[in-house]
């Protein structure tokens, strides 16, 4: 299983691969991160950034 982490500046969920950090997929496809101002689990779609539903 690949280490994961939360990006200090962006809040974004990155997984560490060979080369260095990238942004980490969730079950989707999708980009997740952790709002950094709101602390809310959000994912990437192509108008922006949206809570998640658990």
């Amino acid at each position: 299983m690949a280490e994961k982490r939360v990006n200090p500046e962006t809040g974004v969920l990155e997984e560490k691969h060979w080369y260095g950090w990238d942004a980490s997929t969730n079950s989707e496809g999708r980009e997740e991160r952790i709002n950094p101002e709101t602390g809310v689990r959000e994912e990437k779609r192509w108008y922006g950034w949206t809570s998640v539903d658990s």
